[in-house]
């Protein structure tokens, strides 16, 4: 499975992207903010997306 990770913490995309491919899925692209994640996704379309909910910019700060 193509899986594409968003978090803001780097160690928490790191750690998700090593269980991932130890598990035999594909980690594709990882990204930082949420506007990183809606471009990543566009260009690599994942099977799968994990993404954190609140990732910067935050709209609402």
């Amino acid at each position: 499975m193509r899986v594409l990770i968003a978090d803001d913490s780097a160690l928490i995309r790191e750690g998700l992207r090593l269980v991932l491919e130890e598990a035999d899925h594909e980690v594709v692209g990882t990204a930082a903010t949420g506007t990183e994640l809606v471009a990543r996704a566009l260009e690599l379309r994942p099977d799968l997306i994990i993404s954190d909910i609140r990732m910067p910019p935050h709209p609402y700060r």
